[in-house]
């Protein structure tokens, strides 16, 4: 149907777990971004399939790093929501945007500010010695 479609076409990670955190379904962003098909992981534990090891607190929202098939990491932006039946949480619906890029622009930015006023400051210096 209609929501079938936009999981499967969204260019957004969207991920379903059951209350163990295994995977029960990705969309094909996922897998295109991750490596992984869906046969591959399902049925396995996400954070210990797509967490690096250096990441002690588990979270499921906020800048969270995953590790991709060929061993890359790619920070990706996560937000969550429970799902429920009957009041009883059965899962969590986690939804990401993949800001590994972004956050590589604005690293770089932040460098060269900080070298463009290393650089001034050495230029006064040199300004006033001569």
């Amino acid at each position: 149907g209609l929501s079938e479609s936009v999981v499967d076409t969204t260019a957004a990670i969207i991920l379903i777990l059951n209350k163990q955190g295994d995977i029960i379904r990705c969309n094909p962003y996922m897998e295109e971004l991750s490596g992984y098909t869906l046969e591959e992981v399902k049925g396995k534990n996400w954070f210990e399939t797509f967490l690096p090891k250096s990441i002690e607190d588990i979270q499921t929202c906020g800048n969270v790093p995953i590790l991709t098939k060929d061993g890359r990491e790619l920070l990706i932006e996560w937000r969550d929501r429970t799902l429920k039946n009957n009041d009883e949480i059965v899962g969590l619906l986690l939804t990401g945007q993949d800001i590994t890029e972004r956050e590589m622009s604005r690293k770089k930015l932040e460098q060269m500010i900080e070298f463009s006023l290393t650089m001034s400051d050495y230029i006064k210096i040199e300004m006033l010695v001569d």
